[in-house]
Order: C-alpha cells, then sequence, then structure tokens
C-alpha cells in the first residue's frame, strides 16, 4: 500500500502553525529524518511561477517552505535550495519577493534559487514519443534529496496542477514551451521519468480553482507523486481517471492510481473535498461575454478552450479589446471555418496546422502568452501595450 498523509490547516496559517503542521504531516512517513540524512543537500520545489500573493491560490506558501526546510536543517541537512524557474516570461527573483519569499531571506543554510540563471543538461526522456528529451538545470542532479511542493490547483491546460505538474518548473522555458507544442500530458509524465521528488508536500491551505482562489485548509504529504496526485485529485472533485498524466504515469509504472492500493491516513478525501472548478468545454460557455470577438469554433478540447477563456480574460482586463474588434478572429478545434471575409484569423492549437491556416499559435493545449506576443506584433500597431 502507497501511504499519502492527509491533513487539516488553517488556510492562512502563521509560521508556528505551518511548522506544527509539517511536523504532523510528515510524522505518520517516518518524519523528515527518513528522508534528509546529516549533510545532505537538499532542493525544495516550490510553486512560484508567477509574482502573486499566497492568498490567490497562485503559489505555495513560504511558511509552508520555510516549516519544511527548517525541518531538513535540523534532520541534518548541511544545504537547502529553495529553487524554481518560473513560467515563461516571468522574472523568478520578481516572483520570489512577490510572493512573500523573502520570509526565508538571511536563515542560515537555506538559499533562494532563480534556475533561469543556472546550467542545465540535456537528458533523454525513456520512451519519449512527441518529445525526446529536455533540458533539466543541473542544481537537480547535485540535490541529494529533492523535496516536491506544488500548490492544489485546477487550471486550463492539464486538468490539475499538483505534484506531478510541479516538476515542470525544473526544465529550462524552451523545453517548457515544446511541452506544449508536443502533448502535454505526454510530457509532463516524461518529466517524472528523468525528476523523481523523494518526498511530495501538496499545498492546499487556499487552492486555485481554475481563474479563483478556494479556501481549503489542508495539506498533503507522499512517496509516491501518482498515488499523492489521485489523493489530491478527489480533493478538488476532480475524476482521477480524467487526468491524462495520471492515467499515462499509472502505465508507465511510475506510482500508483488505483485507490485500493493507496492508504490514506489522517483525514478522508471525501470528507475534506471541495469542488474545484474543472475546465469548460464548450467555448459559448463564454464567449458570448465578448461580443467583440469573433471566434469560429469546431469540436476544441476542454484544455484549448479554457486557455482561451484565459485569453479573453486577460485581454479584458489588460485593455485589449479595442484593438480586436472588427480585425481578428480566432480559431479553434480541428473543425473550425476559416471563412475569407477579410478578418485576420488565429489559428490556436496544432489541431489546426495546415496550408490553409497562415497564422497558428502552436501547442496542445497552446500557451496563452504567445497569443498576447503574436497580437502585440500583428494587431497592436497604434498602442503602446
Amino acid at each position: 500500500m502507497k501511504k499519502v498523509v492527509l491533513h487539516k490547516i488553517g488556510c492562512y496559517p502563521s509560521l508556528t502553525e505551518s511548522r506544527a503542521a509539517v511536523e504532523e504531516l510528515l510524522s505518520p512517513l517516518g518524519g523528515m529524518k527518513k528522508y534528509v540524512k546529516p549533510g545532505s543537500k537538499v532542493l525544495l520545489k516550490p510553486n512560484v511561477g508567477v509574482a502573486d500573493l499566497p492568498e490567490t491560490g497562485k503559489v505555495t506558501d513560504p511558511k509552508i517552505v520555510l516549516a519544511a526546510a527548517e525541518a531538513a536543517i535540523s534532520a541534518g541537512a548541511s544545504e537547502v535550495w529553495v529553487a524554481e524557474s518560473s513560467v515563461i516570461g516571468i522574472d523568478t527573483g520578481k516572483a520570489f519577493t512577490a510572493a512573500g519569499y523573502d520570509l526565508l531571506k538571511g536563515v542560515e543554510k537555506i538559499s533562494l534559487i532563480d534556475l533561469k540563471k543556472e546550467k542545465v543538461r540535456q537528458v533523454n526522456i525513456p520512451d519519449g514519443k512527441n518529445m525526446k528529451s529536455v533540458y533539466v538545470f543541473e542544481r537537480v542532479f547535485q540535490a541529494d534529496v529533492i523535496i516536491n511542493m506544488p500548490k492544489m490547483k485546477t487550471i486550463a491546460s492539464s486538468v490539475i496542477s499538483m505534484g506531478m505538474k510541479n516538476l515542470k518548473g525544473l526544465i529550462r522555458d524552451d523545453s517548457k514551451k515544446e511541452c506544449h507544442y508536443t502533448n502535454l500530458h505526454e510530457a509532463i509524465a516524461g518529466i517524472n521519468k528523468i525528476i523523481k521528488p523523494h518526498l511530495t508536500i501538496i499545498d492546499g491551505t487556499v487552492g486555485r480553482s481554475l481563474f479563483e482562489p478556494i479556501e481549503h485548509g489542508i495539506l498533503l504529504a507522499g512517496e509516491d507523486i501518482v498515488a499523492l496526485d489521485t489523493v489530491g485529485a478527489i480533493c478538488a472533485g476532480v475524476a482521477p481517471e480524467t487526468v491524462q498524466h495520471l492515467c499515462l504515469a499509472e502505465t508507465a509504472r511510475l506510482g500508483v492510481m488505483n485507490q485500493e492500493k493507496i492508504q490514506v491516513i489522517g483525514e478522508k478525501a471525501e470528507g475534506v473535498k471541495k469542488e474545484y472548478r474543472k475546465s469548460a468545454d464548450d467555448v459559448s460557455a463564454f464567449s458570448g461575454l465578448y461580443p467583440e470577438i469573433a471566434v469560429s469554433a469546431g469540436d476544441a478540447c476542454s484544455g484549448c478552450v479554457t486557455v482561451l477563456e484565459m485569453v479573453f480574460n486577460n485581454g479584458k482586463a489588460e485593455g485589449w479589446f479595442e484593438s480586436w474588434e472588427g480585425k481578428l478572429r480566432l480559431a479553434i478545434g480541428p473543425k473550425a471555418d476559416l471563412p475569407d471575409d477579410g478578418l485576420i484569423t488565429l489559428c490556436l492549437g496544432n489541431c489546426l496546422e495546415s496550408p490553409g491556416c497562415q497564422n497558428i499559435i502552436k501547442g496542445c493545449p497552446f500557451i496563452s502568452v504567445d497569443v498576447r506576443d503574436w497580437l502585440r506584433s500583428n494587431i497592436f500597431l497604434t498602442k503602446n501595450y
């Protein structure tokens, strides 16, 4: 049986509460001393992909991370590297500061590491299909112990973002992009064939329900990352079998997804479950809210549909719509119509790649920041955005 510990905690814990919670969380697994031996170099990988506060549900709470780092030092770690490579286009150092990670600065034996400034190693993905290799930061291989500390989220591109998805922050930006340009779920499974954390702790204090924070008040921990994400998915109201990278990981024997082979210690998943918002599967569910934008959709998958919603939300928030109106059509899904009516058509996703589509944003699903950058270069001709 694979053990997953599920523990209640306040949604906005103090550092003292975080320390106590981490100790109680790890106790059934044997405590931090099971993983960290005297003299170990420990890499702690939080989710600090964007420059925002933990209360938004976007980033791992720095107090939980500090509590885990202190536990590693108490167990004998010689160094603890809190290491991250933020999402494409985001400065990692600024993200650390915005998320409150200055709390860790100056603490003996703890270093904040911006991986984007570090060397990488090209590593082949065993049995890789669409994606054959990735560039992994060298520090991953220098660590004696890897502790993965993701945030609990449902997101547009991969249904859930928890333990497995969080390891994507340990690869270089060009490899991150390639993950989307091929097949994201296959890429996530492939990364997990290469990088295998000794321990994963999911921060579900305040989770992220697609585009909104959700107060949840839980922590999860375990060694089997697939089992842990399976339980995490259930806690977020997501059926694990709908998450492709979990299914691919179980098939590749990276971990256990069968709930009969998972022992949940502490709280019961069903007892603490919250209904997080899932990816939309129909453009019409929200496209009518944005009449300024022409949309052609045909059998688009939920991943691309929800990333499109993100594009719409960002466009409205940042004032892009004036430049879009009457000029642009967004096409999504393999059966989308591409009429010749004078509008510029921007095709979104690999499934529309063809000679008939002159402007395309590749990806499976595509990346919202690529759409923004294309628009800035091709549509925003009169304003400085």
